[in-house]
């Protein structure tokens, strides 16, 4: 059975908006339930009601964690559809007795989730400027939660159990519904992020690595090795609305292909750089020679990069053509 939750609006301690969803609801509802999660589709053009609507057709019931306006939206329309939802009696009965209609939205980008804990409460969340850019970019996103009933955001890289089949299983299945991967930028990379990562590579899905996202690529079928940065050039930035150094790219890479141009400007948020690896093509540099992007040869597409297009979609061409065209291949 399948059962909708809606990410909620929350803060990162530097101040960036996410969506999330505490860890101690995951685990609890993964017991009995695949969780799908709703993400607000505020601040773009989408019709809010309609795409509520289709979520909702999905699912065979639906847990809301807080009263907001946007989760009245969704209890009204799930009081319509007569969607059960959690609270009532004889919910899981309900739950079991409903159909649901398999809606795979087009261009759906699978974006794995971070991990984070704030006022003492584990969380998985999507960094809010990626879910606004890649709506207003024509894609549709499918938040890809933890299978397993870890606490993520405290357990430790060698504490982490091996996956079961089960798990495997719902990974697999995960795969089915989307149509790109993106491994996103955050503070901790776990043995979850490097699976999917290996089998986005064997399914040779369209996959786009961002930060700390092409930090883990690095690692593909290796250990993991990155290196404190030291250097004269600025790679931690304040200031979003920025760039703040170059990067020179190959002129026989996919990334020049898709921006026509040798030397452009990035922005910047990491403390740390990755090491070559065998299986990618190290393809831009900043001038202190830290690898800034990398590419899988003979694959569909698998790109990494070092800097966060979508935080400057809005305002720098090179980063809108980046996402469009990646978004273009779905």
């Amino acid at each position: 059975m399948i059962i909708g939750i809606p990410l909620l609006k929350g803060y990162l301690d530097d101040g960036r908006s996410i969506y999330y969803l505490e860890e101690d609801i995951r685990r609890k509802f993964q017991k009995d339930f695949v969780i799908k999660t709703f993400i607000p589709v505020v601040d773009t053009n989408i019709d809010i009601n309609k795409y509520i609507r289709e979520d909702l057709d999905t699912v065979n019931g639906i847990y809301i964690p807080i009263d907001n306006d946007y989760n009245k939206i969704i209890l009204e329309e799930a009081k319509l559809l007569n969607v059960p939802i959690y609270g009532e009696d004889n919910f899981i009965e309900k739950c079991r007795n409903r159909e649901i209609k398999n809606n795979k939205r087009d261009k759906t980008i699978g974006v794995i989730s971070k991990y984070i804990v704030t006022n003492d409460t584990s969380k998985v969340y999507l960094s809010d400027r990626l879910r606004k850019t890649l709506f207003l970019a024509g894609a549709n996103i499918n938040f890809i939660i933890p299978v397993q009933d870890i606490d993520y955001p405290t357990t430790r890289g060698n504490e982490f159990s091996e996956f079961t089949n089960e798990e495997k299983l719902l990974i697999d299945n995960i795969f089915k519904d989307i149509d790109g991967f993106l491994l996103p930028g955050g503070f901790k990379l776990t043995p979850y992020d490097r699976y999917l990562f290996e089998e986005a590579v064997n399914k040779d899905i369209p996959t786009l690595g961002i930060c700390l996202g092409m930090q883990t690529m690095s690692c593909y079928k290796d250990d993991i090795s990155l290196v404190d940065i030291d250097s004269y050039i600025n790679h931690k930035q304040d200031n979003d609305n920025e760039l703040t150094h170059s990067v020179v790219i190959n002129d026989n890479s996919i990334l020049y292909r898709i921006l026509n141009i040798g030397k452009f400007m990035v922005n910047s948020f990491h403390k740390k750089m990755i090491t070559p690896n065998i299986y990618f093509d190290s393809i831009a540099f900043s001038d202190d020679n830290i690898i800034e992007a990398i590419e899988m040869p003979n694959k569909r597409f698998i790109l990494g990069l070092q800097w966060h297009p979508e935080i400057s979609y809005e305002f720098d061409i090179n980063s809108k053509k980046v996402i469009d065209y990646y978004i273009s291949l779905l």
